[in-house]
């Protein structure tokens, strides 16, 4: 049978328990710590600001203590100061060699394919392979003195084939108007083709406004 809970324990747990230990307070009151616990649930009793912080600080002195053992003593000298360090076993054979390169490295005028299907030269050797590469259709694009593709615009190909690259088969067109034409491209090529002339004539049109071509 559970021992039950007298009105004078309870007392002394509302008076002691918020700053006094839980052991202690459990070896006074002859209960198991689970038991002093529950009951302190049981009486909404929580420990004190003040025993919390005090529980804090001695345990942060106790770590401070702790790890005087371990701790670099002034004028301590490592013992592999001023030594070489010198590989061993096939650390000897994996070890990078003066100027050697990783495998992957590719040297510039390389092309790779990416996962899109898009064809990229590589013009640079910085490091960073996702500046080092630059679209095929896109250096012939500005190769024939066309600024860089702007913000918001896609160089697309006109025949959809991406390995066409032919001057004459590259469009510069928007963001908006590409997701139009691959939107309508669900519905079957007649209406694709209507929707990349009709985005043809918008921009003949507005060639024509900004040259004041009535």
């Amino acid at each position: 049978m559970r021992r039950k809970w007298s009105k004078v324990e309870d007392a002394f747990m509302r008076e002691n328990y918020p700053n006094r230990a839980t052991a202690e307070m459990a070896f006074v009151l002859n209960r198991s710590l689970t038991a002093t616990y529950r009951r302190a649930a049981q009486l909404g009793l929580t420990k004190s600001v003040e025993f919390k912080a005090a529980l804090l600080a001695k345990a942060g002195s106790a770590l401070k203590e702790a790890g005087k053992a371990t701790r670099l003593k002034p004028g301590l000298v490592p013992w592999n100061k001023g030594k070489p360090y010198q590989p061993r076993g096939r650390s000897l054979v994996t070890q990078f060699k003066p100027g050697q390169m990783p495998h992957t490295w590719r040297p510039v005028g390389t092309r790779r394919v990416t996962k899109e299907g898009y064809v990229e030269e590589k013009v640079a050797d910085t490091g960073d392979t996702g500046a080092d590469y630059v679209p095929v259709h896109h250096l012939v694009w500005t190769a024939a003195g066309n600024p860089p593709v702007p913000k918001g615009h896609a160089l697309v190909f006109r025949d959809g084939d991406n390995r066409n690259f032919a001057l004459e088969n590259l469009e510069l067109i928007t963001r908006r108007e590409l997701m139009a034409r691959n939107s309508v491209h669900n519905y079957g090529p007649e209406m694709s083709r209507v929707v990349q002339l009709r985005g043809v004539i918008s921009r003949k049109l507005n060639q024509h406004r900004r040259k004041g071509t009535p």
